[in-house]
């Protein structure tokens, strides 16, 4: 597992998985492991959408080809994704 690193930017895609693309001053970045529906409703919290500013720490895993979600800030709200540790999804 790589260091997290912090992504701001708005939403601009969303993927038919779980994937997620946010524009940044830098350009685009893709990552992955927004997790399921069912998660986010039980902790009382709406996916993003396009257009939704988004704050995402994210890191390298060995079995992606992109980022993946540690946790994800949107509308203000924090949801923790991954153990920070373990990078093992919480759901």
């Amino acid at each position: 597992m790589g260091e997290p690193v912090t992504i701001a930017g708005v939403v601009d895609s969303l993927g038919a998985g779980m994937g997620i693309t946010i524009d940044t001053v830098d350009g685009l970045e893709t990552v992955y492991g927004l997790g399921p529906v069912w998660y986010w409703f039980r902790n009382d919290m709406a996916r993003p959408v396009v257009g939704d500013a988004v704050e995402v720490v994210v890191t390298e895993i060995s079995t992606s080809e992109y980022p993946v979600i540690l946790s994800i800030t949107v509308n203000g709200d924090t949801l923790d994704l991954r153990d920070p540790v373990t990078c093992r999804p919480l759901w």
